[in-house]
């Protein structure tokens, strides 16, 4: 068995490159297979039950949780022996246990962000308008604005989730606590403000009503004064 793991926080490249082993994949008339934990069979009692007279297959995970440890340890021990291809594709990094107990020949691919987009994420609050002008031009230096506004519009619906319901998020303990602490550095309705300006900049970009770095570069300055 040939495994794949494609992670990462750059979601964007990685999903291009999941497709593109899918559509590989349907081209050669394998059959998909998707695992989920809530299925009736997992995926070790799936390879296990498949006949040699099938037709190829592929087996694709995209939760980490759908895995557990003694099914990875059964696959890295038993792989060579398994037909079929297994892709996991994470919307994220991949745990650290995961990727230590696949087969030491699993191919993996990791599509990473930039350190300082995460900088830039970060310095954004009220107070601090210089710093994250200054980390806005140094990102678009190497990276689409238009990916940047992307990012910074998934920064602030999270960090309005976890000022109004930071129960719900399912997200590691340190993820959740770092943008509690973010989110209590807006008060009042500030973050949603925020929020609605990001989404008329992206439409007005968009629509070719606006230059959109000089209008990131205004939001920045007036609502983190």
């Amino acid at each position: 068995m040939k495994i794949v793991l494609i992670h990462g926080t750059d979601t964007d490249k990685s999903l291009v490159r999941y497709k593109q082993i899918i559509d590989v994949t349907k081209g050669r008339g394998w059959e998909i297979v998707y695992i989920d934990n809530g299925g009736k069979l997992n995926l070790k009692e799936q390879l296990v039950g498949g006949s040699l007279f099938e037709t190829e297959k592929l087996y694709v995970i995209k939760r980490a949780s759908d895995t557990d440890d003694k099914t990875l340890e059964w696959i890295s021990n038993h792989s060579k022996d398994i037909s079929g291809n297994l892709l996991v594709y994470l919307t994220a990094d991949a745990p650290a246990t995961l990727a230590k107990k696949l087969p030491k020949d699993t191919k993996i691919e990791k599509f990473t962000l930039p350190q300082n987009l995460f900088k830039f994420l970060d310095s954004v609050y009220p107070g601090n308008h210089k710093t994250a002008i200054k980390l806005l031009h140094e990102v678009v230096e190497n990276e689409a604005l238009e990916m940047v506004l992307a990012m910074l519009g998934r920064h602030f619906r999270e960090l309005y989730w976890v000022q109004n319901d930071a129960q719900s998020m399912k997200l590691p303990s340190w993820r959740t606590s770092k943008l509690k602490s973010q989110a209590h550095k807006f008060q009042d309705n500030s973050l949603s403000e925020f929020i609605t300006n990001l989404a008329e900049i992206d439409v007005n970009s968009k629509t070719g009503k606006g230059d959109l770095a000089i209008a990131l570069d205004l939001l920045l300055l007036t609502r983190l004064k």
